[in-house]
């Protein structure tokens, strides 16, 4: 699943300074894009933060989960019960 799954952050309304400085401090080893005119974050429908959108290689929205993830396990199970119907 690690070849077909990425995982990617967008900083809404951040710069670059301020995100280099949060993977730091939180260890994040993803990349994270700056949105500082909330651009990203305009064409995804304002969604809130944390948002994780769950998307096909071709596009197609498979899940959204907006709100902290209170059980990993079953998030998880969720990504790859939907990775194994692709």
């Amino acid at each position: 699943m690690s070849k077909d799954v990425k995982l990617v952050g967008v900083g809404l309304g951040d710069s670059g300074k301020r995100l280099e400085a949060f993977k730091k401090q939180f260890r994040a080893v993803y990349p994270i894009v700056p949105d500082e005119e909330r651009k990203i974050g305009e064409a995804l429908g304002h969604p809130g933060t944390p948002t994780m959108i769950i998307c096909s290689k071709d596009g197609k929205v498979l899940a959204i989960h907006g709100g902290l993830i209170e059980d990993l396990d079953e998030f998880l199970k969720e990504i790859r019960d939907l990775h194994s119907k692709l």
